[in-house]
């Protein structure tokens, strides 16, 4: 199954997620990148929101497929996605591999993330990071 294919599968088994998109989620406002992934990624908050499961991933999840800095193998930003994603797991104790319902991990965030102050410590350096300032 693509990346694509799993949101748009009629039977949806796990939504797939890099660790560090679950901080993308939270702060998601609808603005930036194309309509194909702004189309999507309300698809999938919508999911979530609904008792999604996911499946913590490395490299390219159901969001990566429908972004226009994908080039269907790996992320034109290089490796800060990929350091992004350590970081999470490493705060989180989370592995490649974990499926839990969005909720728990959204808590699992909430705590080891945000409310220890490591949000800035993780995404000091992306480009999107002044959205997140504007909605914490």
């Amino acid at each position: 199954m693509t990346v694509k294919g799993v949101i748009e599968s009629t039977k949806m088994e796990s939504i797939y997620l890099r660790p560090h998109h679950g901080l993308c989620i939270r702060f998601y406002r609808g603005i930036g990148y194309s309509d194909e992934f702004t189309t999507n990624m309300n698809k999938v908050i919508k999911l979530l929101e609904n008792g999604a499961e996911i499946t913590l991933i490395n490299g390219g999840d159901t969001l990566c497929g429908h972004c226009p800095n994908y080039d269907g193998k790996s992320c034109l930003s290089g490796e800060k996605p990929k350091k992004y994603d350590n970081a999470v797991l490493s705060l989180t104790d989370l592995l490649p591999g974990d499926r839990m319902k969005w909720n728990v991990f959204r808590d699992i965030l909430t705590e080891k993330v945000f409310e220890a102050g490591k949000f800035d410590e993780i995404c000091g350096d992306c480009e999107w990071q002044h959205l997140c300032h504007t909605k914490l």
